[in-house]
């Protein structure tokens, strides 16, 4: 498992985030927070990444990684 990891790893390209990077990322987000706050038994707590980014100004300056072909 560690091996394949290592090989998809060196494949890894970062590049600065882009507008249209954002969609794949709330839906991301938003799935895993929300096992995350179902466990804790906090579920009321969910704040969608959509509002959550905007209120913390996430996206000052950030770099994505990508898959290289």
């Amino acid at each position: 498992m560690i091996t394949f990891f290592m090989e998809k790893f060196k494949m890894l390209n970062f590049r600065s985030y882009e507008d249209a990077d954002f969609e794949k990322l709330c839906n991301i987000h938003d799935q895993a927070r929300k096992q995350e706050l179902k466990f804790a038994n906090l579920e009321a707590a969910f704040i969608p990444f959509k509002i959550a980014s905007k209120k913390e100004q996430l996206f000052e300056d950030y770099q994505v990684p990508e898959l290289s072909n």
